[in-house]
């Protein structure tokens, strides 16, 4: 897909108004539109194929068709390969990789209130066909893979009155490039505007890459919060406030994208014409 196609950075009003996000399947092919958040990271399984099973079922087979995402795995985690990029879930995290820019998300600790706990390497597999999953102490990370961008989730389940944040350490390969936050509207082009808060990757000559964006968390009872990722040095941070988690029904998600600029995949900014790649200041 060329430069020049359209950039779908977030999600659209209509997806974010409509539905609890779930397994973005063509409505026919899901059971249900009311897969709540206990079901997605439990119960991603019956839209996607899981390790031993022979071969995938209905929907399975339609996530193959719909993101077109071919997956392998190895002693060291599972490697993905969408229309434009390929991404693979280590132990550590993921790196990303599409047109020659890569991107790296490690997390790095949990904190509830007084308590933090670092996160080093976990334990990785592959949950479906388009999806993996890292275990760690405390949370599970969990990578579902689109053309060509990637949903992340943080799996909370232990119930908690206190605000609850992950950390991350952000990497990538760009010379001169750097990661900085930007607010929703201060991310527009010609034709399209980015609707949420998000953490940007940008080259030397401050043309935006990648973005980190669209989070929300989501407890298993569909309440909803938008959150804004903020950048501490070089760790992107994720901070879900007390009084949500105080009330949340469990398991919680947190859950953001992940997006390179030239992507092409459905459901993202409010316009979907040519644009350019010049960021609005």
């Amino acid at each position: 897909l060329a430069v020049a196609g359209a950039i779908l950075l977030g999600r659209s009003r209509p997806d974010a108004e409509s539905q609890p996000r779930t397994a973005r399947l063509p409505n026919a092919v899901k059971s249900s539109n009311k897969l709540n958040p206990a079901q997605l990271m439990a119960g991603r399984k019956d839209a996607s194929r899981s390790k031993g099973e022979s071969k995938p079922d209905a929907r399975g087979e339609a996530a193959l068709k719909y993101y077109r995402v071919t997956a392998t795995d190895s002693s060291e985690g599972s490697t993905f390969v969408g229309s434009d990029y390929r991404a693979d879930v280590r132990a550590a995290g993921l790196s990303m990789e599409s047109r020659g820019v890569r991107v790296s998300l490690n997390p790095t600790s949990l904190t509830r209130g007084p308590r933090t706990t670092t996160l080093g390497a976990g334990t990785p597999s592959r949950t479906g066909p388009n999806s993996a999953e890292v275990a760690h102490t405390g949370v599970v990370e969990q990578y579902v893979f689109e053309n060509n961008r990637v949903e992340q989730l943080f799996r909370i389940d232990q119930a908690t009155s206190d605000e609850v944040s992950v950390r991350m350490s952000a990497g990538h390969n760009l010379p001169g490039g750097r990661f900085s936050e930007r607010k929703a509207e201060r991310l527009s082009w010609r034709d399209s505007t980015l609707i949420s808060d998000a953490v940007v990757l940008t080259d030397e000559a401050g043309r935006l890459k990648a973005a980190y964006h669209s989070a929300k968390v989501i407890d298993a009872g569909g309440r909803e919060l938008e959150i804004s990722p903020r950048l501490d040095g070089h760790e992107i941070v994720l901070a879900v406030p007390a009084e949500f988690m105080s009330k949340a029904s469990y398991p919680v998600l947190i859950d953001p994208w992940l997006e390179f600029n030239f992507s092409a995949s459905g459901g993202g900014v409010t316009g979907t014409q040519k644009v350019s790649e010049s960021v609005a200041m």
